[in-house]
């Protein structure tokens, strides 16, 4: 006679015991979002979410999540390595705990804007517009930290989501940085994922 003619439950038991030992299943969204309605900006966010395998009647949250950027000049020896932050209701925060089925939360990027002259200006010309990494140092410090400032060209920009040495999900996008505008200013989908 087999278990299941003892128990009924036990093979939803085993499926459920054996789900919870299974990692958070974390993923990006895309495309990725440009949440601002300023039309003369453009702010890329990759959304990230906690989702439930077909099969998994519990999940494991990913608790104490960090976000990092590594960005590469696709021409350049040039990369950089910063911390991101997460885009919450109460304002950008440095970890999160990321929930099965809970809604997404963002992660700001990069964003394009015009250079600030002093002036306010109804047209601004397409030749004065700046792209910056927005990571911990411009959310949490502004225009006073230390701004990594993108010139024109094409990026890798690897984004990782860890906790501690536990890496729960690393996909790098491809950045393209125009001369002028906010026309062609875009952050693909993955290029890759692990």
């Amino acid at each position: 006679m087999g278990l299941g003619q003892w128990a009924p439950e036990a093979p939803n038991l085993m499926v459920a015991l054996w789900s919870t030992l299974k990692p958070p299943r974390i993923i990006f969204r895309s495309p990725p979002l440009n949440p601002t309605s300023e039309p003369s900006l453009r702010w890329w966010h990759i959304a990230v979410a906690n989702v439930r395998r077909n099969w998994q009647m519990v999940s494991k949250p990913a608790q104490n999540c960090y976000v990092y950027f590594h960005i590469e000049d696709k021409h350049s020896p040039h990369t950089f390595d910063r911390q991101g932050m997460w885009s919450t209701p109460n304002g950008p925060v440095e970890r999160v705990s990321l929930i099965v089925d809970d809604p997404d939360i963002n992660i700001p990027v990069v964003l394009r804007r015009p250079l600030w002259t002093g002036t306010a200006s109804p047209d601004i010309p397409t030749s004065t517009f700046e792209t910056m990494l927005t990571d911990l140092q411009f959310l949490a410090h502004g225009e006073t930290g230390n701004i990594i400032r993108l010139e024109p060209g094409e990026y890798h920009v690897a984004i990782t989501i860890r906790a501690g040495h536990k890496i729960y999900r690393k996909e790098t996008f491809e950045l393209t940085v125009p001369d002028k505008g906010l026309e062609g200013f875009r952050l693909a989908s993955p290029i890759r994922a692990k």
